[in-house]
């Protein structure tokens, strides 16, 4: 065998040798937050009995906040109204980006990355599912990883938040859409890394959108940041809580 040959097979062993141990070092990673995901879907996830069970349901639905929608809308009209030159096309533009951003999220997580990772839910996992506590039988579609409420919540309320300085406003609007990713665990249909993956795609989307608006839109159809708090969308979304809690009693 010659010097050179022996050289070259020397390599690929070691190379061999730190592919394996890599790959190895990856899985045994990749285990680890897994196990770590199941031990706080276990915990975040329980029987909180009937009020809780109809509570937490009502609030995962989408159509319970249509009257939140609508007052968001009302109010992006309302801060349009103070570009008097060009109310319409300031007030489209509002309402294009925002549907942008829950499109872009939306799409991202269920379209692309849940049939990529094909990551199943937890509700779809043998190695947990039978320890979860589900609400009046569902369990969501097979994949999970990101969830997608997460991402649209998330996405719609930092996207609201740039629009709107209000300190009041921006808490109620993030504690939102923080219970609306906390309701999927407790439906037992996300894990808790399903739920950060879902975040990070809303916060993208939403400043991706929020720069497209800043830097490509024509500044006299655009409005400034607003001051002012929009209290009748913080309102709208206690009311609407209440209401979900009340209703259920």
């Amino acid at each position: 065998m010659t010097c050179t040959t022996m050289l070259l097979l020397k390599y690929m062993t070691r190379t061999g040798w730190s592919i394996s141990k890599t790959h190895n070092t990856r899985y045994s990673m990749l285990e680890t937050l897994n196990s770590y995901d199941d031990s706080l879907m276990l915990y975040l996830n329980y029987d909180g009995g009937t009020w809780t069970d109809m509570f937490w349901y009502t609030f995962s639905g989408k159509f319970i906040w249509i009257g939140v929608y609508l007052v968001v809308l009302i109010k992006l009209f309302l801060a349009a109204k103070a570009n008097e030159a060009k109310v319409v096309k300031t007030f489209l533009w509002l309402v294009l980006c925002t549907a942008l951003v829950i499109v872009l999220a939306d799409q991202i997580s269920s379209g692309i990355i849940k049939p990529l990772v094909e990551r199943p839910r937890p509700s779809h996992d043998p190695d947990i599912q039978d320890m979860l506590h589900y609400v009046n039988g569902y369990r969501g579609g097979a994949y999970g990883f990101v969830s997608s409420h997460a991402a649209n919540s998330i996405g719609f309320a930092l996207w609201l938040t740039l629009l709107f300085r209000s300190w009041i406003f921006r808490s109620t609007i993030i504690l939102w859409s923080i219970l609306t990713c906390y309701s999927r665990i407790y439906l037992g249909v996300h894990y808790p890394g399903d739920i950060l993956g879902g975040i990070v795609v809303g916060v993208a989307c939403a400043l991706l959108v929020h720069f497209i608006y800043r830097r490509f839109i024509p500044k006299t159809e655009t409005i400034c940041v607003q001051k002012k708090e929009p209290w009748a969308i913080t309102i709208a979304i206690f009311a609407t809580i209440c209401f979900i809690a009340i209703f259920h009693l």
